[in-house]
């Protein structure tokens, strides 16, 4: 618990998740929000805080297997996509009949760029990362094709870093504990430890590009 609590939900991980939602996204009950990445460090904290502190009126995360969707839906949210399924596209409109109002968005490429198709007039888009295109060169990361749909559908695109808002930290961390206390905020489980020596750091952090880690991927030396 320890390392969850001071690495993941009262660290920067949290906080990022935090600053995103309320301060960038202004998270309100009434939002219905879609957040992807939803199986990692920063998008599952996004659901929590959504649904069991804002309470936001629908929270759909977004993941790369059926399992790491189950683990989602039990930590907060009411739906869950597979971004790997076939059907995902068809999926995530099913899910979104009246669209979203705020969409997380922590992976960029194609899922950010049909996302901006589902979302509704004036709905926000937080930028927090774009972890799709992290590893790849520059002209292969995938564009936005949906840039019309900002401005015929009025979005606003935010983007945003963890220290820009580090002055607040004391009133997020006061939130956060309390979620905690309260069992709103679950830190059990939401890390994914890792065993390593220290040469093969980078390669056990590459883990974070082919999704095997749920939660916070916390290195431990041998």
């Amino acid at each position: 618990m320890h390392i969850a609590q001071n690495l993941g939900v009262l660290g920067g991980t949290g906080l990022t998740a935090y600053f995103g939602l309320i301060k960038v996204g202004e998270a309100k009950a009434d939002d219905v929000v879609v957040v992807s990445g939803a199986a990692g460090a920063t998008g599952s904290m996004v659901v929590q805080i959504a649904k069991h502190i804002v309470g936001c009126k629908k929270v759909i995360g977004i993941a790369g297997s059926k399992e790491k969707c189950d683990w989602v839906k039990s930590i907060g949210a009411d739906e869950c996509l597979d971004y790997r399924s076939p059907s995902f596209k068809e999926d995530f409109a099913k899910a979104t009949p009246d669209y979203a109002n705020l969409y997380y968005d922590n992976v960029g490429g194609e899922i950010l760029d049909y996302a901006i198709t589902r979302c509704a007039r004036h709905a926000r888009i937080i930028a927090c990362g774009a972890i799709s295109g992290y590893d790849a060169k520059s002209h292969e990361r995938a564009g936005i094709k949906n840039w019309h749909e900002i401005i015929t559908m009025s979005l606003q695109v935010r983007g945003f870093i963890v220290m820009d808002h580090l002055k607040d930290a004391p009133e997020a961390l006061g939130v956060l504990s309390k979620g905690i206390e309260e069992g709103k905020i679950q830190v059990e489980g939401n890390q994914h430890l890792v065993e390593t020596s220290f040469e093969d750091i980078p390669k056990t952090w590459m883990q974070l590009f082919s999704g095997k880690n749920t939660g916070k991927l916390v290195t431990v030396l041998k």
